[in-house]
């Protein structure tokens, strides 16, 4: 109060349905809402969790587009509201309006609202931004996309920026003006900031802090805005760096994503394949066992626990049988624990060798990862590993206490370049085969890149949207509940992991022309796109050429990329002869990122090799191309 009373008389003449939803206001609030004819719901201070009240209210209203207005959002023109409603209408899945401060608010405030809502449709110069308080939304994307009912603050940013994952639009309208503004003390400066701090480590997932990019230079570029507004820095300094410092405390709660999931534990004697036909588990529990022999007597007491992960791990393992031949299809992934990152470092090469001791005579594509048992212990941010604890972790040798660290994760835990790295993997077998093609070769291998490139694009964009599930037909039927209200891309992307599914289950009934290669890729970079726009913050990308080109760097939170390494990486790479000078600015995972979806994906395939052979420093032709791509790959990793 006074507030309510003044948003209340002006919904009023709009003839919408009020839904008043109070937490224990003792001000007359209540009271005012009851003469006003709203619907009042009551609930306790306590039980205030704002996706979870935002929920119950969409579960309690039945219209196509529903708004949402603070008690203090007052509206300042009697279309405000229809305004936002008509923008929903038109096919965004939000809309919001503009707050303008109120007469006493302070000058700190008013620039703070001038920035973030300005007469310019565009909406703020920063990232992603949205703002409930006066709002609307699509009722048929809510129910395909809840909010999230763990996060304490910036709940909306969250939702919004989760569908656009889907294609989905929301807009800034500048015209609805509503009056709204808070001048908040240092105590609650301070609470709000560090509960959006944590949001956004959930929300954008960018990892760990850094405290220049994140704490020094916000405050030294606000206090300079301030200065250029007309606001003394002496005047907002202590401020500033109040916010600035609890934000970058909210920061640095990476794993902020609600509370802890519990891991899924595959137990002994579960099956391997999809099929769990006992020759294909025979074959599979030996090609397992014999790789655990040689590890143990390798690695002898270094190795302290042994873990298969990937398919085989959780049981979605694939076999490709050809009459009475059946041979395993899928990569076998073995995790070797030791302590010690040190020694994880120093014993690299001998399980990359071992590993291809043991494909070249088990006839089975064997990979060894050693791993530090510290990189274990919460908060785990690699794919790797939140994938393992989502889908299954087949523990083989040692205790699972282990893999205990696993049990606190989820998939908001992910760092946002692990699920870049995922998608670049994978453009890069796509790229090798179209290179094959383009050399005349046939490229046997064509289709299974295709698949993994579609369940990577899958798994990409159900990891944004935070519904990542353990199973294959799981999280393809999740993916086909998104393409009813998503854009036209979510549907290839749905039908292509469907068709993955198939795939996995008989490898050896599906082939791949180039024909077909080239119009899986064309159905794909629509959503690598809008996916990779969202990861680097960039508008859009129109052609694979922009995204080759963009000046941000592609990988820049990978937490397995030491600083030493982004920094002599490059050099390094160009020192073997991996990519030429001009590009050793760039570590070489991201040169190897805008070279494989480049080549991947562009439609122009002479501009795409041209292009890539510059990089590389090959010559200009398929085959060439397909070799230094290679190469950089084996570098990069």
């Amino acid at each position: 109060m006074p507030h309510v009373k003044r948003t209340l008389d002006a919904l009023g003449p709009t003839g919408a349905r009020v839904l008043f939803i109070d937490s224990g206001s003792s001000d007359g609030s209540v009271e005012t809402a009851e003469r006003a004819g709203a619907n009042i719901v009551r609930i306790s201070p306590d039980a205030y969790i704002p996706g979870r009240v935002l929920n119950d209210a969409m579960r309690r209203t039945t219209s196509p587009v529903v708004a949402f207005v603070n008690a203090d959002a007052v509206p300042l023109d009697p279309s405000a509201l229809a305004r936002l409603v008509d923008a929903c209408r038109s096919g965004l899945a939000a809309a919001y309006g503009c707050q303008v401060p109120r007469q006493d608010a302070g000058m700190m405030t008013r620039l703070d609202y001038a920035r973030a809502f300005p007469d310019d449709a565009t909406g703020p110069a920063w990232g992603h931004f949205f703002s409930m308080a006066a709002s609307a939304v699509r009722r048929e994307v809510w129910q395909a996309l809840p909010f999230d009912e763990d996060l304490a603050f910036s709940e909306d940013v969250d939702w919004t920026f989760r569908a656009r994952a889907l294609g989905l639009r929301s807009a800034y309208v500048p015209e609805a003006k509503f009056e709204h503004s808070h001048d908040y003390d240092r105590i609650a400066l301070r609470r709000r900031m560090t509960g959006e701090g944590a949001a956004d480590a959930s929300i954008f997932r960018r990892g760990r802090p850094d405290p220049w990019r994140n704490l020094l230079a916000p405050f030294v570029a606000q206090l300079g805005r301030d200065a250029s507004s007309g606001l003394p820095p002496w005047r907002s300094a202590g401020a500033r760096w109040t916010a600035q410092r609890a934000r970058f405390s909210g920061l640095a709660r990476t794993a902020a994503g609600g509370p802890p999931r519990p891991a899924r534990w595959v137990g002994e004697g579960s099956p391997f394949t999809r099929n769990a036909d006992p020759r294909d588990e025979a074959i599979v529990g030996g090609v397992v066992d014999a790789t655990l022999a040689r590890a143990e007597r390798t690695l002898g007491p270094c190795l302290i626990a042994a873990v298969l992960l990937g398919s085989f791990g959780c049981g979605d393992g694939a076999m490709d049988v050809r009459g009475d031949d059946r041979t395993v299809h899928n990569d076998l992934d073995f995790a070797l624990v030791v302590r010690g990152r040190g020694t994880a470092r120093a014993l690299r090469s001998t399980c990359r060798e071992l590993g291809e001791e043991l494909t070249r005579e088990l006839g089975a594509t064997v990979d060894l990862w050693p791993v530090a048992a510290e990189d274990l212990r919460p908060p785990v941010t690699r794919l790797l590993w939140i994938d393992a604890a989502v889908r299954g972790v087949r523990v083989l040798r040692g205790s699972h206490d282990v893999f205990r660290g696993l049990e606190g994760t989820g998939t908001r835990s992910v760092v946002s370049d692990e699920i870049g790295r995922l998608l670049a993997n994978r453009a890069t077998g796509l790229a090798l085969s179209r290179l094959a093609f383009d050399a005349g070769i046939d490229d046997a291998a064509a289709a299974r890149h295709v698949a993994k490139a579609w369940f990577a694009l899958g798994d990409a964009m159900l990891l944004w949207l935070d519904a990542y599930a353990a199973g294959l037909d799981a999280r393809s039927a999740r993916l086909d509940a998104f393409a009813r209200v998503g854009g036209d891309f979510v549907r290839h992307v749905a039908d292509g992991y469907a068709w993955a599914c198939r795939f996995r289950q008989d490898p050896a009934a599906h082939t791949m022309t180039p024909a077909q290669l080239n119009a899986a890729a064309d159905a794909m970079w629509p959503a690598i796109a809008a996916l990779e726009a969202m990861r680097l913050g960039a508008r859009r990308f129109d052609r694979p050429a922009d995204y080759a080109e963009t000046p941000v760097p592609i990988f820049d939170r990978l937490q397995d990329m030491t600083p030493a390494g982004r920094w002599l990486g490059g050099v390094r790479a160009a020192l073997d002869g991996a990519i030429s000078w001009s590009a050793a600015r760039r570590p070489p995972r991201d040169s190897l990122a805008r070279a494989s979806l480049t080549l991947a994906f562009s439609e122009d395939r002479h501009d795409a090799i041209r292009w890539a052979s510059a990089v590389l420093g090959t010559a200009a032709a398929p085959l060439a191309v397909r070799v230094g791509l290679s190469r950089l790959r084996d570098v990069a990793s």
